[in-house]
């Protein structure tokens, strides 16, 4: 009971009405129940089971009675046993699995959702704080029968027994680090039916050890155990780092860019440390200097990890919103690895700030500057000599003709086609765009500015997404006529690419690392040799095709530099060999 005392007579009745009327607001302001959007959502990380790898997930939000709640993982989920596990779909990569540990049963109740929905639905039985621990354990393999994957009314019916699949390398569960896609542990909670974000604020803290760091894309706590985010997205879809890491600054400008050197990398000295990251500042410079960016993005991570140690036979990248994996563990960053970090770095770009649209025609360009603009970059940067670029290009050629049928109408790739394509064809395209700008602009522009164009116009944070004929209007106007011919025949018509379509030019700057004749040029000519069978293995029925590729054998050879090779530098040297941990 509220009791007002008024000692001056002069106070009006009208004053007195809105006192308590105010006070009166606030007492009931307090007795409503906070929502979970007010107070966000949290989740608490722990490794419970180290032998087999096994993360526990302590998830809280607020709860109102009767509130429906959905939880349900981020991908085309399965439920295929039900009650309390999931499965990723059948016809997809593996995932982890998830099962319900434990629930606050004085609070809400959980089942299943309906409609053969892929995760479990939440009721509040009164107001309050809803805590649900789940874990997740990495599978290669569904440990379940043919008739589960039946009875579970997936995309694909199978009659034999369950596929197996190939050996995920996330997420990454070892005792001195982990490495979490985010969006494959967490389930972040949403409104039942209608599935949107129960909240945009989110808390998550990690259970670690001392000698442990938490390497993630925004600010720590005062304790380093843990951080904040708003956004769904922003959270989902990044890498969550924890172990013993060693930081070293790439650059402080924004966006912060922090290299996270694991145990593979213990054979570095703080010097070589350095260097390795300053040459990545390179390559990011070179980005930077030709693609437009305001996504928001404001620190980078960049987790570096051996390549053996993850069954990789060469270097590797995996690429986030604002976060990168790098599988290497070698002493310097030239050559071969100074690639896989360029494309790291480019894939922040690729994707997510500048993005096709889905009607078909231009996915291929996305695919394909993956896997050749990286080759640019790390050779512009002075980390990768020409010969050894060319070498490159010439074994993705190849790898094009092992199968050029199967994308030669680039243009009409969906997009779930585009990213399970190997994109060699879309990469070859690319190498062919690049010599004709630089023909048509006597070496001024590259395809270094056509991406800087398409990143400045077509900005996917504004909801601008590009298609081939906005790529055919920027060529026309900066770099010669004749463009709408050109792509029209190679993305919407069928059409064999030959060598001599990128070959005959200066895509790739600098001095070679071997003299001609060497076992770099010897490596060219096997890979020529392969080439051409290739061609001539190909089906009587694309006959037309093969007279056009037989030229090859003619044209191939300029895929070797013939010229610019420093005398100076002793056979062998100059390609860096890595040693791995």
């Amino acid at each position: 009971m509220l009791t007002c005392k008024v000692k001056n007579k002069g106070i009006s009745t009208l004053f007195i009405l809105l006192v308590i009327t105010l006070a009166g607001s606030a007492c009931f302001a307090v007795a409503m129940p906070v929502s979970a959007a007010d107070n966000g959502i949290n989740f608490h990380l722990k490794l419970i089971e180290e032998e087999q790898p096994t993360l526990e997930v302590t998830l809280e939000f607020n709860v109102e009675k009767d509130q429906k709640i959905a939880l349900s993982p981020e991908g085309d989920y399965t439920s295929l046993i039900e009650g309390s596990t999931l499965y990723l779909d059948a016809i997809s990569y593996p995932s982890p699995v998830f099962t319900i540990v434990s629930v606050s049963e004085d609070t809400v109740k959980l089942e299943p959702l309906p409609d053969s929905g892929s995760g479990w639905l939440v009721t509040g039985i009164k107001n309050g704080t809803a805590q649900i621990v789940y874990s997740s354990r990495k599978i290669e393999s569904p440990d379940i029968s043919t008739e589960q994957y039946v009875n579970a009314n997936t995309a694909v019916m199978f009659s034999a027994s369950p596929p197996v699949y190939e050996p995920s390398v996330f997420p990454i569960v070892k005792h001195d680090i982990k490495v979490i896609k985010a969006s494959e542990l967490l389930i972040c909670p949403k409104i039942y039916p209608d599935m949107s974000s129960l909240g945009e604020s989110y808390t998550v803290s990690v259970e670690k050890r001392n000698d442990e760091k938490l390497f993630v894309p925004w600010d720590l706590n005062d304790e380093g155990t843990g951080f904040n985010v708003n956004g769904t997205s922003e959270l989902l879809d990044n890498f969550i780092t924890w172990g013993i890491i060693d930081e070293v600054t790439i650059r402080e400008d924004n966006p912060e860019i922090v290299a996270g050197f694991s145990t593979d990398y213990q054979r570095l000295t703080d010097s070589e440390k350095k260097e390795y990251a300053q040459n990545m500042g390179l390559i990011y410079e070179d980005l930077s200097n030709n693609l437009v960016s305001n996504r928001g993005v404001n620190r980078v991570p960049v987790v570096l990890c051996g390549a053996r140690r993850f069954s990789f036979n060469s270097p590797d990248w995996d690429t986030l919103r604002s976060s990168s994996v790098i599988f290497h563990g070698g002493k310097g960053l030239k050559g071969e690895p100074s690639v896989t970090a360029a494309g790291a770095f480019f894939d922040l770009w690729n994707g997510y700030a500048f993005v096709p649209s889905l009607n078909g025609d231009s996915l291929w360009f996305e695919k394909g500057m993956s896997i050749f603009y990286p080759l640019r970059i790390a050779n512009s940067s002075g980390l990768l000599d020409k010969e050894s670029a060319f070498e490159m290009l010439s074994e993705i050629y190849v790898d094009y003709l092992d199968n050029p049928i199967g994308n030669e109408t680039l243009g009409n790739l969906e997009q779930n086609e585009l990213f399970n394509s190997d994109g060699f064809a879309s990469a070859t395209l690319c190498a062919s765009i690049d010599k004709r700008i630089i023909d048509e602009t006597g070496g001024e522009k590259d395809i270094s500015w056509l991406a800087g164009q398409v990143s400045n116009d077509f900005e996917h944070s504004e909801g601008k997404e590009y298609g081939l004929n906005d790529i055919i209007e920027i060529l026309d106007e900066g770099a010669g006529g004749g463009w709408q011919k050109f792509l029209s025949e190679r993305v919407i018509e069928k059409h064999l690419f030959l060598a001599s379509e990128f070959s005959e030019s200066g895509l790739f700057r600098g001095k070679s690392s071997a003299k001609p004749g060497g076992s770099n040029s010897t490596r060219n000519w096997i890979l020529l040799g392969v080439a051409i069978i290739v061609i001539l293995s190909m089906p009587v029925i694309f006959s037309s095709y093969v007279r056009r590729a037989v030229k090859l054998d003619i044209k191939m050879p300029k895929i070797i530099p013939d010229d610019d090779f420093d005398d100076d530098v002793p056979e062998g040297e100059g390609r860096d060999k890595e040693d791995e941990s």
